[in-house]
């Protein structure tokens, strides 16, 4: 166990070594369906479009989709609560925007980000509920549009004190074996050290990442050697990586629907209200 320690904390500084930027989160291309992993039909993107235009207009509250194909590297919950930052839906001082969130790979998963001004009327147990009874079902028949569909009007349902909670069905076992508490204690552990040098990384850059890989390589397999060739061959990589990631960006794919008009944000936040669940 202990040198199977050793090596998941080696393994996750180099990943840290190799230099990743910060998260920058896609843009919004004028428009409040954002379909960036390009699983919807032009004529699917107008009427959702259209349904959320319609919705605004009537309400103003700003609902907002995204489909991303990939989370580069972050959690869903990250990376929905900096694109809702960045987008800033909902209006100033009311905060009254949402971000319907998905992400189509080897993990479908689901998030709905809430702004401050609608958390009591969709939290956590409701956007869980929304995700798991009313966008899974749709999507597990790959009908995507009707996921969408369906999530948004259930949101409006929530919002307008119309949406019954489904509670989860409870779990067939809640105890745990001795492997699993240990897996999950290593898993805490090498968070923790992937956190702290990935801030290290993020402010001192390529050069501080490189150097902190070598001391905690060093200490973690007691080889000088093996430390040397890995801050090396991390600094080199990370500033390969670098380039390449400086020319690929969300921006440069189709993403958006067929609405005329330009939709922005009016100037809302979010404190990462909300809640995600699985799709698959």
């Amino acid at each position: 166990m202990n040198a199977y320690f050793r090596w998941l904390c080696a393994c996750m500084l180099m990943v840290v070594a190799c230099g990743a930027e910060a998260f920058t989160p896609p843009a919004l291309n004028g428009k409040r369906i954002n379909d960036y992993a390009h699983i919807l039909q032009p004529a699917e993107l107008g009427s959702i479009e259209q349904t959320l235009a319609q919705y605004e207009a009537k309400t103003a509250h700003q609902i907002a989709v995204l489909t991303v194909s990939s989370l580069q590297g972050e959690t869903i919950e990250s990376f929905a609560n900096a694109t809702f930052k960045s987008w800033r839906l909902g209006h100033k001082g009311k905060d009254d925007g949402v971000l319907l969130l998905i992400s189509v790979g080897e993990k479908n998963t689901a998030r709905i980000e809430v702004g401050y001004g609608l958390e009591g009327v969709l939290p956590d147990i409701t956007c869980g509920s929304i995700i798991r009874n009313d966008i899974r079902p749709e999507f597990k028949q790959k009908h995507y549009a009707a996921a969408i569909v369906a999530g948004i009007t259930a949101m409006e349902k929530a919002i307008g004190g119309q949406y019954k909670v489904v509670a989860a069905a409870p779990s067939s076992s809640n105890s745990l074996t001795m492997e699993q508490l240990s897996a999950i204690g290593i898993g805490i552990v090498g968070l923790v050290i992937t956190i702290i040098l990935c801030c290290i990384q993020r402010v001192l850059g390529g050069v501080g990442g490189a150097i902190s890989a070598f001391i905690a390589i060093n200490v973690l397999l007691s080889s000088l050697g093996w430390a040397i060739a890995a801050a090396i061959l991390g600094f080199f990589i990370g500033m390969i990586a670098r380039d390449i990631l400086e020319g690929v960006t969300y921006a440069s794919f189709g993403g958006g629907g067929s609405s005329s008009d330009s939709f922005s944000g009016g100037g809302g936040t979010s404190g990462g209200g909300g809640g995600s669940g699985s799709l698959d």
